[in-house]
């Protein structure tokens, strides 16, 4: 638990942790916050414990330590529940070594992966979502964090050194997809009896849903028969919890599906049973529809109500009684 609360969209704030005074800044921060040091260490003490936890709940960290030779400095990437991404920078040329964490606001789609290094020093975090341990659900964001400290000599230095090894990867790349294409062409080329033998055998039978839309199907499941969204302090760590699922392929999953975040997924439900509430229950006050509803407070109930209806909770109950 932390001493104070803070506004994540703020571009500089500062706040302590009781036991440790961990520094967490906003990412978009993009002035150095450290003093660099060449000096080089056989081995690395941290000068406090890993954060585990911050004020918005638990980081689950996923990646490996990226190293950045440059500043000596190594990265651990990490998420929340709410969608939010982390990165603990260890600046391991100082002993002890300090321990910086990063944070964003809630990202409306994320992927999971290893983030690449650039040649100023930020971060890039790009790719999909695995579902299931089988099906990978690419995302069109592309994500850059600003945590590089480097100066511009280093950057540039950095850079013309690993052109060359860019452009050897980029033609390994390339080879390998003009391989797979040519194996895709021989392999359907050499099957054209096949084709026209299980195209004459008539209809064929159903093709299974896929992975994401069988997920899709069993969130929607979740929330019509438990009516999880009744829940003001509804998580989307919670519906992932009850799946056996992971949170990002709840977040891609609904996003790809319906186009919807998480949170504007479920105030769509809640919408729909205010008012059910309001045509069965006129005699009620909008404040009690709204809290049965799922809504937190009289003030997000009536404008979430009327982003997605286009009407007050009023204004709608008298339409429909004069209809």
């Amino acid at each position: 638990m932390f001493t104070n609360r803070i506004d994540a969209t703020r571009k500089s704030e500062v706040f302590n942790e009781v036991l440790g005074e961990v520094f967490i800044h906003h990412l978009t921060l993009l002035k150095p916050l450290l003093q660099n040091s060449l000096r080089r260490k056989s081995e690395v003490v941290t000068d406090r414990p890993i954060p585990m936890k911050t004020q918005f709940g638990e980081i689950h960290y996923e990646s490996p330590v990226i190293v950045d030779r440059q500043v000596q400095h190594g990265y651990v990437m990490g998420g929340d529940s709410l969608g939010r991404k982390y990165i603990l920078c260890i600046d391991y040329a100082k002993r002890p070594a300090p321990l910086t964490l990063y944070y964003t606001d809630p990202l409306p789609e994320t992927a999971n992966g290893i983030p690449v290094l650039t040649a100023d020093g930020n971060l890039i975090l790009a790719g999909g979502i695995a579902l299931g341990g089988t099906y990978f659900t690419p995302t069109s964001a592309v994500w850059l964090f600003p945590v590089g400290q480097r100066t511009d000599s280093e950057a540039a230095d950095s850079g013309n050194k690993s052109l060359s090894g860019w452009m050897w990867i980029l033609l390994a790349a390339l080879i390998i997809l003009a391989l797979i294409a040519w194996i895709l062409y021989r392999t359907r080329r050499n099957r054209p009896d096949e084709t026209r033998e299980s195209s004459s055998n008539g209809p064929t039978e159903p093709v299974p849903a896929s992975p994401a839309n069988q997920l899709m199907q069993r969130i929607e499941a979740l929330m019509e028969e438990q009516r999880l969204y009744l829940n003001s302090d509804l998580k989307m760590g919670d519906v992932a919890s009850q799946l056996g699922v992971h949170q990002n392929e709840v977040s891609a999953c609904i996003n790809n599906s319906k186009g919807y975040s998480f949170s504007q997924f479920v105030n769509n439900y809640r919408v729909v049973y205010a008012q059910q509430q309001l045509r069965e229950h006129p005699e009620k006050k909008m404040s009690q529809v709204g809290m049965e509803s799922g809504f937190a407070n009289d003030t997000t109930f009536y404008r979430v109500f009327k982003t997605i209806t286009g009407l007050t909770p009023s204004e709608w109950l008298s339409s429909v009684s004069e209809n």
